[in-house]
């Protein structure tokens, strides 16, 4: 027999600022992935709901709210391949990991079931108090009310092979029907044994249907239709009829019938384009939609379709023109670079889906932009003029400039020869695969394989453009990452040559006196010669990531890193970014997650999938918020924020402050007072109205310039209700003073 196991709390980790040890919160956490990938809808109440490749949504039509559901709010994982809603208003969805989580409208995840563990779900069907689960080997029967499977259904009739994939089910007229792999199966529910093959009759092309390839089933005025990759058709006793429509021969995608008094409306999405007739005979269609795929649900006096990689659109009932929800969710995944600008908006770029940028609360996708907007980004830095410059693979640098929803874009390519071609088959093809800034606001690109051999260039904020040559010194073309270190020179990681640096003595358009001769190679132990990482600590120590391990460089030496001083290793030695956060912590993104590094250079932290809520263990960058905590990891599955009490300590304590105030408290372990802008090797403590001590994070022992405080006392109990101080200090003597109001409740 199987349970419901209810509702898990997922584990995620952060920092107390007494001890550096590591416990348990969820509230740490943020996933932010892409829900335009849309597999599957359903209704329930007045909103719209969808299954997605970055987790579940629900659409309220009448005030337009969005809300998103992902691994932090109970899913087990972000890759949902269908909904469905229940005969009690629950939404049923099914994740990529055969696991199915029931939401609760409005209340969120209520109950996890396991019973499908592994096994791919394609599709529910709800009937009463049963859902039948369509699954790769079979047909689920999953008894509501008694929270149990009752069965599932592996040969569905002699004529098909054991376990074979089932599509959809439905459930008419007594009959329970299944469509799979083989073609269509059908048993009646009198029936005593339906795990009996010769309980179910099958129907293939021999019995009428266009092919076995069957996806949709609906009933349409008490007779059974069928969607198949060649067309539809509809029962006819113990047969199927094929239909003649405009688009026969084409994959029919979904399928939805619309009940009225004047009698039923049959939709079938194919293409790009929904058809739809009142007899099966005439058949109208909607405009063309942009992009193919489309799962169709009607439902508020309109034709919704959500697409792969388009979202949600809708229509009227009779057609016409689609209009496109603006989901509040970054349009894809897969990440290559994050970025904060001076005003605190995230940019980021994707290898697939170009650029996008969150100001905190609304994310930018630049569809408006067209196809700029769109392809292979690698990397976005800011200048000193507050402008975004964005590189790609194959269009050379688009620069951006202005407000979010109206921006001037500015494209750099071999016009004018700022940049070289990459390939003699297409001169204009220009690949210029990273990018960063000096402290003088210099703009250094990497041109892979320039046709003119000068892959990198250097932009000043006067627009003065400077090149250097393979022939003067560049040990490589395949350049895959760079920074400029504290004292100017520029350093570039090659695909298969190491590193190399160059120092133009401080006259960037005087080259007579650069220095290209210096690098790192073979000969100085390297753990591997293709450089996918630079980054500089607080310390002036290079750090350098590779296929097969970290090494670090300080003082003309090199180090590899092998294991801290109890033996901890990496997480992974394939490292893919590089980020040192505001407290000199180093983080070390992998294929197999993360670990960070302390700012001592042997304390050590992993995170997952399996200890955290990290959407993916490929990492693929690193953004710090230095005014929050906040670190955004980018992954090739969506982005993670973990928070952290890693801000940039302040100079004094003029800034100091806390919040909430008042601060209300219970007991919950998501109730904390934050307690910032502290100074370096500073320390905290609380005391009553009248001077008595009530808690002390000692000086040195606060990591970054952040205090975490509870609500409770030195020994643990929740403090009363009362008017508190907070005394920021310094090893130094300095302090700064606030006032807290707490409410216990």
């Amino acid at each position: 027999m199987f349970k419901i196991i209810p509702r898990f709390l997922v584990l995620s980790l952060f920092w107390s600022g007494a001890t550096g040890s590591l416990t348990a919160q969820t509230e740490d956490w943020t996933s932010f992935t892409s829900m335009w990938d849309i597999r599957a809808l359903t209704q329930a109440g007045d909103d719209i709901w969808a299954a997605t490749g970055g987790g579940v949504f629900s659409f309220s039509p009448d005030d337009d709210i969005f809300t998103g559901f992902t691994n932090i709010d109970g899913l087990t994982a972000n890759d949902v391949t269908t909904v469905a809603t229940d005969s009690r208003g629950r939404v049923w969805a099914a994740l990529s990991d055969g696991n199915i989580v029931i939401i609760e409208p409005g209340a969120g995840v209520s109950s996890l079931i396991i019973d499908y563990e592994s096994l791919q779900i394609l599709d529910f069907y709800p009937n009463g108090d049963t859902m039948y689960v369509a699954l790769e080997i079979g047909l689920g029967e999953y008894r509501i009310d008694k929270e149990e499977t009752k069965e599932v259904y592996r040969q569905l009739g002699a004529g098909f092979k054991t376990e074979a994939e089932v599509r959809t089910a439905l459930v008419t007229g007594g009959y329970l029907y299944a469509a799979t792999e083989d073609g269509i199966a059908r048993a009646s529910l009198d029936l005593p044994n339906l795990k009996a093959p010769s309980s179910w009759q099958t129907f293939t092309v021999r019995d009428g249907l266009p092919d076995v390839d069957v996806r949709e089933l609906v009933t349409y005025e008490g007779k059974v239709v069928a969607g198949s990759a060649t067309g539809i058709s509809i029962e006819t006793g113990d047969g199927w009829q094929v239909l003649d429509t405009p688009f026969a021969g084409q994959r029919v995608n979904s399928l939805a019938v619309l009940e009225s008094l004047g009698g039923s409306r049959l939709y079938a999405a194919v293409a790009n384009r929904v058809y739809f007739s009142d007899d099966l005979t005439t058949w109208s269609r909607t405009t063309a939609l942009s992009g193919t795929g489309a799962d169709v649900l009607l439902a508020d006096g309109k034709i919704w379709a959500g697409q792969s990689g388009k979202g949600l659109s809708f229509t009227s009932i009779d057609g016409g023109d689609w209009s496109r929800v603006a989901l509040n969710s970054p349009k894809t995944n897969k990440f290559t670079s994050l970025y904060f600008t001076t005003d605190s908006v995230l940019w980021a770029t994707s290898s697939l889906d170009g650029f996008i940028a969150y100001d905190g609360r609304q994310w930018y996708n630049f569809d408006e932009l067209g196809g700029i907007s769109n392809g292979d980004f690698r990397k976005v830095i800011q200048d000193n003029s507050g402008r975004i410059w964005l590189s790609t693979w194959g269009r050379g640098v688009y620069v951006l400039e202005g407000r979010l929803d109206s921006l001037q874009v500015t494209r750099l390519d071999t016009t004018a020869g700022y940049l070289s071609g990459s390939t003699t088959v297409n001169p204009g093809y220009v690949v210029v695969s990273t990018m960063t800034r000096d402290q003088a606001g210099t703009v250094w690109l990497a041109n892979i394989g320039a046709l003119n051999g000068r892959p990198i260039i250097a932009v000043t904020p006067e627009n003065e453009w400077v090149y250097f040559s393979l022939s003067a010194g560049v040990r490589s073309d395949d350049i895959r990452t760079m920074l400029v270190d504290r004292i100017g020179r520029l350093w570039y990681g090659t695909g298969r040559n190491g590193v190399g640096v160059i120092d133009y003595a401080g006259t960037l358009l005087d080259q007579s006196d650069d220095d290209l001769s210096q690098g790192l190679g073979a000969e100085d132990n390297l753990q591997s010669l293709t450089i996918s990482a630079l980054a500089e600590d607080d310390d002036g120590t290079i750090w350098i990531g590779t296929a097969d391990g970290l090494n670090s460089w300080f003082g003309g030496s090199v180090f590899s890193f092998v294991t801290n001083s109890l033996g901890q290793r990496l997480i992974s030695e394939n490292i893919k970014a590089i980020g040192v956060d505001p407290a000199n912590n180093k983080w070390i993104g992998t294929t197999a997650g993360i670990t960070m590094l302390g700012a001592d250079g042997n304390t050590m932290t992993d995170y997952t999938t399996d200890n955290s809520p990290l959407v993916s263990n490929v990492i693929t960058a690193f953004a710090f918020d230095e005014n929050t905590g906040d670190v955004f990891i980018a992954t090739t599955n969506g982005i993670s924020v973990l928070r952290t009490p890693f801000t940039r300590p302040q100079d004094d304590f003029s800034s100091l402050k806390g919040y909430p105030n008042p601060f209300i408290i219970s007991g919950s372990p998501s109730e904390r007072f934050v307690i910032t802008n502290l100074v370096s090797n500073s320390g905290v403590r609380i005391f009553t109205e009248d001077g008595r001590l009530v808690k002390n994070y000692p000086a040195g022992s606060v990591l970054g310039a952040q205090v975490i405080w509870d609500g409770r006392d030195s020994s643990g109990e929740l403090v009363p209700s009362g008017i508190y101080l907070y005394v920021g200090f310094s090893e130094d003597g300095r302090k700064g003073v606030g006032k807290i109001a707490v409410i216990r409740k």
